[in-house]
């Protein structure tokens, strides 16, 4: 038996839409009944119909919801990749983004076919997993493409040039009003450096996430007490970095911690 299954169970008897389709489905065996009088055969075989439809319709929705999820098109990707790569010549947080981009897609490939083998897919329990995975993924690639249009606005060169400017002012006593101007362009600098790093950060802990749940399912067909509490915090931490993912892309906001 699938360990994982209970959970599925539960999932199920909490979603919304059960509840519905149950409400719609008794509404309509009981018009039948009172509207044509069906002898019991004939109403034998429309309680069948209606068990089928509660069968069926969690199937139905997952694949319509996976079909419908929103996912990173490949021409988007490689335009990505392309950027990352021409800014890493000058910038070692573009090379690091390349890195994270290719890790990125393995790692959302990967969580993909193990809860493909460890859930089925008309579990509601596996549309759920996999939609909160796709948001941290797709809000990890939204970060690289801030840290392109970011770095693409700084020169690495001038960064240097401007230390060496300001340490040239500094020795010659150099007014501080006169030097005004560069230090005003340090801080700018200084500023998309800092918002790379925090990106990147954002992405490493996304990572590690969408690590942690693979691995996590992975190991579930031990059957055993601890792999079970290991999905769960798995999952657990992942769905809290979706929720602060929705919450940062709202207000605008950086990971707690970042400043």
């Amino acid at each position: 038996m699938n360990p994982l299954a209970p959970r599925a169970l539960r999932s199920l008897l909490r979603d919304p839409r059960s509840g519905f389709v149950l409400a719609v489905t008794g509404l309509l065996e009981w018009a039948f009944a009172a509207w044509f009088a069906p002898s019991a055969a004939i109403y034998l075989v429309a309680l069948a119909l209606g068990a089928g439809l509660l069968v069926l319709w969690p199937v139905l929705a997952a694949r319509a919801a996976q079909e419908n999820a929103r996912t990173a098109p490949a021409d988007d990707i490689a335009p990505l990749a392309a950027e990352l790569r021409e800014l890493g010549a000058r910038h070692a947080d573009a090379r690091r983004g390349v890195e994270q981009l290719s890790i990125l897609c393995d790692q959302r490939r990967t969580l993909a076919i193990v809860l493909g083998r460890r859930l089925d897919a008309g579990e509601l329990t596996f549309d759920r997993y996999l939609a909160t995975a796709d948001k941290v993924y797709l809000a990890a690639l939204d970060n690289l493409h801030e840290l392109a249009l970011g770095l693409r606005s700084v020169s690495s060169r001038d960064a240097d040039y401007l230390d060496q400017r300001l340490r040239e002012m500094h020795a010659a006593g150099t007014h501080p009003d006169s030097a005004g101007a560069w230090h005003e362009r340090k801080r700018l600098h200084a500023g998309q450096f800092e918002k790379a790093a925090d990106l990147l950060a954002q992405n490493e802990a996304a990572i590690t996430a969408l690590t942690r749940v693979a691995t996590a399912f992975a190991n579930t067909h031990t059957g055993k007490d601890r792999s079970e509490l290991d999905t769960r915090t798995a999952i657990a931490e992942l769905e809290r970095l979706a929720r602060q993912t929705g919450r940062y892309v709202a207000d605008g906001a950086r990971p707690p911690g970042k400043r």
